[in-house]
């Protein structure tokens, strides 16, 4: 089974896991399909997180490619100036998918670099139809791409007409560049000719981009985090990503209260999710940035007394004041001087042998930094926008974070990222991963609750209304389907209740043992699709 964004991203991991393929050479076939088909917010200008747990393995292994700072960036880069940190070339982080995908399958890969990479050369070249989603995030960045003449040359071109459902978009410069990948490996990207075009056209739009900054690129392999819940085990991202942290945290503080299934949709069970949710984000934005820079306190963060800590906090039927978090002594620099002392994809595939690979990536948001280098069809992230610029000044997502997750020099910055495996007898038996900023986290706790506590199957797990509340700003907010006494319900308890769109998207995927079957359901938000054997 594999699910993501967009069924041909989906079919062609099936595919590979069709010729005999494990759960990481589907995902990693889905990972360079996705960025062909969902252009829009994922690709190989990107970077992000993966759990890969396969059989033999006793836990899941974890693996970083986040975007790193440049080597000439530091905390003042980006002035007073409007935009620089999401538009042009000082936004861009040195990518990480393309070492990331090639370090999984040199670790767990059955098939070749080159059979991974067919499926979205093939998509590049004959086009993919234009889709809801994808015209609806053209038109809602068009006057930002109609500054860059690379990029508008691909999505505003009036020949191709992209805003059209039904004409069909085709990317022959990035088909282009996977056959030079393919042909020359993942290394072309990092050193080779495409490194080169990749600089010149940073640079010419006003970043710090060096050939050394995207030679000495590295994928990371960390420890995962995890906690227990209601006798099943989570597992998922700790720093620099905050959200699998507060995932954690979330579900911990809710533990003790009666949330079962005649809860479900209920404005009581609604506000201990929101206190829940506003409690991990303000310890997220005091303590989460990269762990070489920081000694982040992870252990304390999910230290069981802390934890208690929280929970007592929250009180069934009245929103709490608006204050932060009990400090954390224990938080330090980690061998750094620190002066003065937070558009993505989801996907999932596991394999007929219980093998399970779960991942976040993105260029984060809608078409990234807008840089494209000529001939490439590459679309380069904008996560540099990820860094704390001033301390309690809110990002593109609205998020604050502290001066820990400043810019410096091969820096990651803080991520709100949550891919997640959940154990149960020792073996993953579920994959839940979230797109969108800060609401990743919010969304993979509401998807684990519904499914685990309010006991609905996995499609209605993920198509049950969502909320979210992420501290700063202190807002409810709530899909337009959750129902209005609810809705009066939670104002009456002291919440501030806002209607707003549906920014998340998510992929699940369940092993259900009494079938023997898998279960996977991409997110009707955006399209998403689930493709397996039977």
């Amino acid at each position: 089974m594999a699910v993501s964004d967009h069924y041909l991203a989906s079919a062609a991991a099936r595919d590979v896991l069709q010729e005999g393929g494990n759960a990481v050479d589907a995902a990693v076939t889905l990972s360079l399909t996705l960025g062909v088909v969902c252009p829009q917010y994922t690709g190989i200008g990107g970077g992000g997180f993966a759990l890969v747990c396969l059989p033999g393995m006793d836990k899941p292994r974890l693996f970083d490619f986040r975007e790193t700072a440049p080597g000439g960036s530091g905390p003042d880069m980006f002035g007073e100036g409007e935009g620089s940190s999401t538009r042009g070339g000082l936004a861009v982080g040195v990518p990480g998918t393309v070492a990331g995908m090639a370090r999984l399958l040199e670790e767990f890969g059955t098939i070749s670099w080159e059979r991974a990479l067919a499926p979205g050369i093939e998509l590049a070249r004959e086009g993919v139809e234009v889709y809801p989603n994808l015209k609806r995030v053209i038109l809602g960045r068009g006057q930002y791409l109609a500054d860059f003449s690379e990029i508008s040359r691909i999505f505003l071109n009036p020949a191709l007409d992209c805003t059209k459902p039904g004409n069909r978009l085709k990317l022959p410069d990035l088909a282009r560049t996977y056959e030079v990948l393919a042909r020359n490996g993942p290394r072309e990207f990092y050193e080779g000719e495409t490194a080169q075009k990749i600089v010149e056209a940073v640079t010419e739009s006003g970043g710090i981009f060096t050939p050394e900054d995207l030679a000495g690129y590295s994928v990371i392999e960390r420890d995962p985090v995890w906690a227990s819940y209601k006798g099943k085990e989570f597992w998922t991202v700790g720093a620099p990503s905050g959200g699998g942290v507060q995932l954690l945290q979330m579900l911990r503080m809710l533990e003790p209260f009666d949330i079962g299934p005649n809860q479900f949709g209920s404005a009581d069970c609604y506000h201990l999710q929101a206190e829940a949710m506003r409690l991990s984000f303000a310890d997220r934005s005091s303590w989460i940035a990269d762990p070489a820079f920081f000694d982040v306190p992870i252990r304390a963060m999910l230290d069981e007394g802390r934890l208690q800590e929280l929970h007592s906090q929250i009180r069934p039927g009245r929103a709490m004041d608006l204050v932060a978090t009990p400090p954390l002594e224990c938080a330090k620099p980690a061998g750094h001087s620190l002066p003065g002392v937070g558009g993505t994809a989801a996907y999932a595939a596991a394999d007929p042998n219980g093998g399970f690979m779960v991942a976040t990536e993105s260029v984060n948001l809608w078409f990234g930094s807008m840089v494209v280098p000529r001939g490439t069809g590459i679309l380069l992230n904008n996560v540099m926008d990820d860094f704390s610029k001033k301390p309690g000044t809110p990002d593109a997502f609205g998020l604050v974070s502290s001066r820990i997750n400043q810019v410096e020099p091969g820096k990651r910055p803080a991520s709100s990222s949550a891919p997640t495996l959940v154990f149960e007898n020792g073996k993953p038996m579920a994959a839940l991963a979230s797109a969108g900023g800060p609401r990743i986290a919010t969304t993979v706790l509401q998807m684990a609750v519904n499914y685990f506590d309010h006991q609905l199957n996995i499609r209605q797990s993920m198509d049950a209304p969502r909320i979210h509340h992420q501290w700063l700003p202190n807002e409810l907010v709530v899909e337009s389907n959750i129902a209005r006494d609810v809705r009066n319900r939670l104002e009456q308890i002291g919440h501030k209740v806002l209607e707003g769109p549906s920014r998340s998207h998510a992929s699940a995927l369940v092993w259900e043992a009494e079938e023997q079957c898998y279960y996977g359901v991409g997110d009707f938000r955006a399209g998403g699709d689930a493709a397996g054997l039977c």
